[in-house]
């Protein structure tokens, strides 16, 4: 069957079956992206006596703040409303916040309340969980104005905007904020990766302590631990995340407490990131979000080093800075360690034309009222701007005030803390990670003052680091060989300067550049070996790899990452393109190629004998001219999250499909040749494929779109000159065109 001029739409499913939406999202991928389409959400407990009830158990509460016991979870239904159609999705539900302005009544008597909302099916915005927040606990369109400013300066901000909607019919306008999960992080460009926060668990009602009285002992926590289970690579990586944190807050905790800074630098002293942060956050009068029980961190494997996820920072831009006391209450050793890089970033954001304009944009496409947002945006950004240069005027001020903070000064006197409050307190000093099946805890037991070590399976470890409890008992994990833990993770591999960036790789693995030629040449001499190419640009260069053909019995706890996070065998990271060739053959890995991050031009990708995946290209924008793939034992050419673009590739025996696209994928191909192979081409989760010249050839289906993962919508494919002989398959959110 050949396809010549003809528009087809193929609908094998009918059109709404098991659908969520009364339309197909294949059809709206922008549109869905698009705060502005969002009419209207409405919750409909189901239980919604339990709910009155559970309610006004937290509003007679004698606690001034609402007791996190009481925060039970209820079944809802979650329904949408968009200018084209309406959705609506299972959900789990329960009261949010710390403070009890989360809950109120409206002017009918009726509850109305701060919501976390975990839905189990679809998702809104591309997020599964989210909170629907009273606007005035975070101060409203403040808090949507600061979230961008923080995203246009390169933080990862969770998406907010201000939406009509209800409980239970019970109207209200709500923030809408997306949570720290995966679909955040990646979002943002970053593969799926340990976050971590302040644990809140002894601030909050904790027996008979006032509040925050436990602070000095409260230290931090894992959040993921779905994603900390997943194996032994991810699990290892935790473990470091956690250790480095958790110094970080012992360091912050022990440093003269009741006299301190909202500081606390995870990374290396002259690492600026988090100093920038906390400049811009005392700009934005969000000091809120600097205390340590609100902080929340992505651990960066690629970069070995900690990111900020804004949170909970009560943003504030009606007062200039000098009428507050952020610059009283804080000890500023952001400013010490902030670059004038940073400071010129943040006022060339205020004071160009152009980028103020598309803040502008993205603001008013975010809040209600248009005409007085507008206004509200001009007035608070001349102050915004105001207290941005007091700061910078007073910065030499506030070095000299503060040499003395330059760095903790760490006491070491936290078990002696803990004592004081006669706790009943496990501490976990070492975490052996060599064991097969179980990892080895060593436990000081402060009751007792006895050591002791037991074994624990992976999910018990997980819930410990989790939830700093065992058996019932507060354990917290600090680390006296954080070192050696680091160490153990990071021997037996090599770094290399070259290009103004780093190769990393495993010991074993071998290496041969050819500077003059610019050639490089890699040979495994293990399957399990690795190679990483880092912040480096590759002009005209040309990279060959040869893989092991050794193989090795599959650990059931080994995962598709290694120890770093990486897939691949050949891995480029935040690297630049130009005219590049690329040749693998024989590649053990999950990928044989895998790219991240990085942009450019390819001018050649040749592979032979992938193992899994033969391509992996992902968080990238990239153009590669020819491509071409001879056996692969999973995907011959796998995408994700970027813009892609093929002129010239040839596919043969793909085990399983000739070339995949994925999660929020942008990809043009033309001249494809697909041949023995299960499926030519896939395209799914909000992701645009729009090919021309395809060929397929002894393929069992010619194309599919469908909707694989909760937090993306359908597939959306156009073909131009298809010639195959195989079936079409798409689902009910996604769209096949032919021409």
């Amino acid at each position: 069957m050949k396809f010549k001029s003809v528009f087809m739409l193929i609908l094998i499913f009918p059109i709404y079956l098991n659908a969520n939406c009364n339309f197909r999202s294949s059809e709206h991928i922008q549109d869905l992206k698009n705060p502005n389409f969002i009419k209207e959400i409405k919750v409909s407990i189901s239980d919604s006596r339990k709910w009155v009830k559970d309610s006004l158990k937290i509003i007679t509460d004698h606690n001034q703040n609402i007791n996190p016991k009481l925060r039970n979870k209820h079944k809802a239904k979650i329904s949408v409303f968009y200018d084209f159609g309406e959705c609506e999705f299972n959900a789990v539900v329960r009261q949010h916040g710390d403070w009890k302005d989360h809950i109120s009544f409206d002017r009918n008597g009726n509850i109305i309340a701060s919501l976390d909302v975990k839905l189990k099916d679809g998702n809104i915005f591309n997020s599964v969980h989210f909170k629907l927040l009273l606007p005035e606990t975070r101060n409203s369109e403040n808090e949507v104005l600061g979230s961008l400013i923080l995203k246009q300066l390169g933080f990862i901000t969770p998406e907010t905007f201000i939406v009509k909607g209800s409980i239970n019919e019970s109207s209200s306008s709500f923030l809408f904020q997306e949570s720290a999960e995966k679909e955040l992080i990646e979002r943002y460009k970053r593969r799926e990766g340990p976050i971590l926060e302040g644990d809140e668990g002894l601030l909050w009602s904790y027996k008979d302590f006032d509040l925050f009285e436990l602070e000095a002992i409260s230290l931090s926590r894992l959040d993921n631990d779905d994603w900390f289970r997943k194996g032994k690579s991810s699990s290892k990586l935790g473990i470091i995340a956690i250790s480095k944190l958790q110094k970080a807050y012992l360091n912050y905790t022990q440093d003269d407490f009741k006299n301190k800074s909202f500081s606390i630098y995870p990374n290396k002293y002259d690492d600026p990131l988090f100093a920038n942060y906390s400049i811009a956050l005392i700009v934005l009068k969000g000091t809120h979000a600097l205390r340590p029980h609100n902080r929340k961190y992505y651990y960066n494997s690629f970069e070995e080093k900690f990111e900020p996820i804004y949170y909970d920072g009560n943003l504030l831009f009606s007062e200039e800075l000098e009428k507050t006391n952020s610059l009283k209450e804080l000890q500023l050793i952001s400013s010490i360690y902030s670059q004038d890089s940073f400071l010129n970033k943040f006022l060339h954001l205020l004071q160009d034309d152009k980028k103020k304009q598309i803040l502008k944009s993205e603001f008013i496409s975010r809040v209600d009222d248009i005409d007085e947002m507008k206004k509200y945006f001009d007035v608070n950004l001349k102050i915004f701007n105001k207290s941005l240069i007091d700061l910078i005027n007073k910065k030499k001020e506030i070095i000299e005030k503060n040499k003395q903070h330059l760095l903790p000064k760490t006491k070491n006197n936290f078990l002696k803390t803990v004592k004081s409050y006669n706790l009943d307190h496990l501490l976990i000093t070492n975490i052996n990670l060599d064991n097969k099946d179980n990892y080895n805890l060593s436990f000081f037991d402060i009751k007792s003052q006895l050591n002791y070590n037991k074994n624990i399976n992976l999910k018990n470890l997980s819930a410990i680091i989790s939830s700093n409890s065992y058996l019932k008992r507060r354990a917290v994990f600090v680390p006296d060989n954080i070192e050696i833990i680091h160490s153990n993770l990071y021997t037996h591999n090599d770094k290399i300067s070259f290009l103004g960036g780093t190769i990393i790789k495993s010991v074993s693995t071998k290496i041969q550049i050819d500077r003059e030629n610019k050639k490089i040449k890699i040979h495994q001499s293990d399957p399990l070996d690795w190679i990483l190419f880092k912040d480096i640009s590759f002009e005209k260069w040309s990279i060959d790899f040869i893989g092991s053909l050794n193989l090795h019995d599959q650990d059931p706890l080994m995962q598709r990452i290694n120890k770093f996070g990486i897939t691949g065998c050949l891995t480029f990271y935040n690297s630049k393109f130009i005219d590049t060739s690329i040749k693998i053959k024989n590649g053990r890995c999950e990928d044989s190629l895998n790219v991240i991050s990085s942009d450019g031009i390819i001018e050649l990708i040749s592979i032979d004998d992938a193992f899994s995946d033969a391509v992996d290209l992902d968080f990238s924008n990239i153009l590669v001219k020819k491509v071409f793939i001879n056996s692969a034992g999973n995907d011959c050419f796998d995408v994700s999250s970027g813009t892609y673009e093929i002129i010239i590739g040839k596919f043969n025996n793909c085990a399983d499909k000739g070339i995949s696209v994925g999660e929020s994928s942008n990809v043009k191909v033309q001249n494809i040749s697909i041949s023995n192979s299960d499926i030519g081409l896939s395209v799914k989760d909000s992701s645009l494929l729009e090919a021309t010249s395809v060929k397929a050839q002894n393929v069992k289906i010619c194309i599919e779109s469908f909707k694989k993962k909760q937090e993306f919508d359908g597939g959306n494919a156009t073909i131009y000159n298809l010639s195959c002989t195989g079936k079409m398959i798409n689902d009910s959110h996604s769209s096949i065109k032919t021409f």
